[in-house]
């Protein structure tokens, strides 16, 4: 059986809306968005949640692996139906927002978003999130939001590619934190900003709040393209879409698929 901060009956009595009412609590799991796929694609409804004490063989942006070893960290994977495209685009931003929100709330550290994925904290990276999908010809489909949290787990005990860049929300001098009450902040800040995301005014207000956030704007980035192509550039917005603005050799351009690789420190 899962830890007791993770049981279904103490998940279900501390969440205050609707996501997470539909609920799968794993001791063990390959991957909380694999299952999480599957349950939608059966008809799971939008807010069921998987979640487990250890994922074995989870997953960030590109296939690279997310380690979660038991009773440190949160897994979780969220099915949503969005009601238009325009909705659908912000999810990534959306979520970022929401886990930062929840952090903050739950744990009291202040935390940043590098776009487009990352949740940091002063001392690095204590949260991560995949969007997956699956649709068909003009149909919405559905989508996954998978959210990774270290909550426990100290950079000592990390494996040494991810130590230099990671943290946890103990690490960063939260007190001991139940998994379910995390949880529950999480699921109910994502509710609240998903549900803003449905009309072109709450958009705006998803934008602005991870602009607010925003660890990278105003700053010397380097760029990798999903093809490894490296691109230094300035960041300088974020678009309604959710999407980067930077400036290359003095010309502005929007980019909707990569990843910050560094942050120039010499900026």
């Amino acid at each position: 059986m899962p830890a007791d901060d993770l049981s279904p009956d103490a998940l279900r009595e501390a969440l205050r809306g609707s996501f997470g009412r539909e609920l799968q609590v794993h001791d063990a799991i390959g991957s909380t968005n694999d299952a999480t796929l599957e349950w939608a694609a059966d008809g799971a409804p939008e807010g069921a949640v998987v979640t487990a004490d250890q994922q074995t063989q989870g997953r960030g942006r590109w296939n690279r692996s997310w380690s979660s070893p038991p009773g440190r960290s949160i897994s979780l994977s969220l099915v949503l139906r969005p009601g238009s495209r325009e909705q659908a685009g912000l999810v990534t931003t959306l979520v970022g927002v929401a886990a930062a929100d929840a952090i903050e709330a739950a744990a009291g550290i202040r935390c940043g978003i590098k776009w487009p994925n990352d949740v940091v904290a002063p001392g690095g990276k204590v949260a991560g999130i995949l969007v997956e999908s699956r649709s068909s010809g003009a149909e919405m489909g559905f989508l996954v939001a998978g959210i990774g949290v270290n909550v426990s787990w100290s950079p000592e005990e990390m494996p040494p590619e991810i130590r230099a860049g990671a943290s946890s929300l103990v690490a960063e001098g939260a007190g001991p934190l139940p998994r379910y009450a995390v949880i529950a902040e999480l699921l109910d800040a994502i509710e609240r900003w998903y549900g803003r995301a449905g009309t072109a005014s709450g958009r705006a207000e998803v934008v602005e709040a991870a602009t607010v956030r925003s660890t990278i704007l105003g700053r010397a980035v380097l760029l990798r393209g999903p093809d490894g192509t490296l691109t230094e550039a300035r960041a300088v917005a974020l678009a309604e879409d959710g999407a980067l603005e930077v400036e290359v050799d003095g010309a502005r351009r929007s980019v909707t698929a990569g990843e910050v690789e560094r942050i120039r420190t010499e900026d």
